[in-house]
């Protein structure tokens, strides 16, 4: 027999009888629902929270046709609000004050894995908030920049559009969805606009708070808020790669409100993730960061993620941890572990090299640094490319040995070129590279401009040699890096065992951006990584240029603008 529960009644049962399995901040939001019962300054309107979960089921989401009469019928179909869904309704619409009868919950945190049907929560509840406005309201939907807040925008004017008993009651414009009647609006609101400064928010979407890099907005709105009763300002996120961003600070307050430790009678909180000794492998407890499972978010997709993040590297690993697990990560990674790099060696001859076309990856230093060159060989082997690695670095620097690091066996080995005096001599490189592109099919060689003021790559040009800039930051780096940590996940980059090599990838580190770009880094400046960032130079001239129709990536159009 089907339940006349509430859903969100179901929910609560659900999580205490371990039905739906959840984790532990999970528990701790709905102990809090059944505690705050037994209080006396607050209480719970069940008639309005189920009204708030009723009203939002008849918008409509999309059409079905049957066929009747051998002819096809549209039929409306109305959201149907998950349990948990219903628990987050019912938690901003339901809690009251009982002096005044006034709304409990001022703020919201709410934060699951990609796909749980964030946006049609917030996009639903953003048109049931401005339907609700008495006399002026102003509903907002607010991001880091508009593209990112018009997309909860964008679906709540099709859910408006697509209701029919909402024609004549709200009205969608191109910038706006607007209550004639109460002269209320909901629009976009974005950091490239500035303060809330003037504004009286009824009820506030913050939209992916993980991408934020200052609070600025946030306060804004907080600021407005106390310039109306009844209002509401909602956080909805999925989680992100750096802990050290206001978003991370937001949730640990409000964890230490579900715990206990901090009284907060102004805020709701509920967060889908999984438990700190839980095994992220375990595909039976992902359902804790998704609670949508099988509704909004399928199995299939989550377990093909997964064995891109088991396979393709940590920057996967990363990505699917923090995106469909909903698990923070740090934002610098351990990237390329030892065992990962050790697959690489096939025992390739260097004289197989020889004649071969390669390209080039130039990392230009300062005088006293390593200055790194590479040349990256294609398909060796089936599947199989080859880097060779030339360093240099100033003689007396060697001697010196400050940098707690004792290059000298590696330069006995020849394995560390070095010139003469306290600062290397560039002339050396040009030298070198001139001798290299009569070994090899040299193509063409990337070089970071910043570094480019030394002679070095105004020589080589006027020698013959194509040189193409390659700017050191995520836009241009994120796909040949992506690219190097595949080639070593999977074994396919010969690196002859060179030491040096294998000792600056164990200091390389990557930082992600929100949208998963990922860039190299390193521990400390104290660390050693040239010789790599030489090498994600040489795969991106190779990535880019090993076809005449010029279909590589954005580092072709980077040269043309800078040309």
């Amino acid at each position: 027999m089907k339940s006349h529960k509430p859903k969100f009644y179901e929910f609560i049962d659900q999580v205490e009888t371990g039905q739906l399995l959840s984790c532990e901040l999970v528990k701790q939001s709905v102990a809090r629902f059944k505690n705050d019962l037994t209080r006396d300054e607050i209480y719970f309107d069940e008639v309005s929270a189920a009204n708030a979960c009723a009203w939002l089921e008849t918008l409509v989401i999309d059409k079905m046709y049957i066929e009747v009469n051998n002819k096809l019928i549209a039929q409306d179909v109305c959201l149907s609000l998950s349990h948990f869904q219903a628990f987050v309704v019912a938690n901003i619409f339901g809690w009251k004050w009982k002096e005044t009868g006034r709304r409990r919950f001022k703020y919201s945190y709410i934060e699951m894995a990609k796909g749980s049907g964030k946006t049609t929560l917030e996009a639903a509840i953003s048109l049931l908030a401005l339907s609700l406005c008495k006399r002026n309201g102003e509903v907002y939907s607010c991001a880091t920049v508009k593209d990112q807040a018009r997309i909860a925008f964008r679906y709540a004017s099709s859910l408006a559009q697509s209701t029919k008993h909402l024609d004549g009651v709200i009205k969608v414009l191109t910038h706006s969805i607007h209550v004639p009647k109460t002269n209320s609006f909901f629009q976009v609101m974005s950091s490239e606009d500035g303060v809330f400064e003037g504004k009286t928010p009824d009820y506030v979407i913050v939209d992916e708070y993980h991408i934020h890099k200052d609070d600025y907005l946030y306060n804004s709105v907080k600021s407005a808020m106390v310039k109306k009763f009844n209002n509401h300002m909602s956080v909805i996120t999925t989680a992100g790669f750096d802990r050290g961003l206001p978003c991370y600070q937001l949730r640990e307050n409000c964890c230490k409100i579900l715990n206990g430790t901090l009284e907060d009678d102004s805020t709701f909180a509920v967060i889908f993730t999984l438990d700190k000794e839980d095994d992220w492998h375990d595909q039976n407890l992902w359902i804790k960061a998704n609670p949508n499972l099988g509704i909004t978010v399928q199995l299939r997709d989550l377990q093909t993620n997964y064995r891109l993040a088991v396979t393709n590297g940590s920057s996967e690993e990363t990505n699917f941890k923090t995106k469909n697990l909903n698990i923070w990560t740090d934002a610098a990674e351990v990237w390329i572990t030892e065992k990962v790099w050790n697959k690489n060696a096939h025992g390739i001859d260097e004289n197989e090299l020889l004649g071969l076309p390669c390209y080039g990856g130039l990392d230009l230093a300062s005088g006293i640094d390593f200055n790194a060159f590479v040349l990256l060989f294609p398909n060796v082997r089936p599947d199989v490319h080859a880097a060779k690695l030339w360093l240099w670095k100033p003689a007396n620097k060697i001697k010196e040995n400050k940098e707690k690091k004792d290059y000298r066996d590696w330069v006995k080995k020849g394995l560390i070129d070095t010139t003469p005096g306290d600062t290397v001599e560039f002339g050396f490189i040009t030298e070198k590279i001139k001798e290299l592109a009569g070994q090899y099919d040299l193509q063409s060689i990337a070089y970071d401009p910043y570094r480019s003021v030394h002679g070095v790559v105004q020589e080589l040009t006027n020698y013959g040699l194509q040189m193409h800039i390659l700017a050191q930051t995520m836009r241009f780096l994120s796909y040949p890096t992506s690219k190097l940590e595949e080639l070593a996940t999977k074994g396919q980059l010969e690196h002859f065992n060179n030491p040096v090599l294998s000792w600056m990838i164990s200091q390389a580190e990557i930082i992600k951006d929100s949208k998963g770009n990922i860039m190299m880094t390193k521990k400390n400046q104290n660390k050693k990584v040239d010789g790599v960032s030489a090498l994600i130079n040489a795969i991106a001239e190779w990535e880019t240029f090993k076809n005449d129709d010029e279909q590589g990536f954005i580092m072709v159009k980077f040269n043309k603008e800078n040309q």
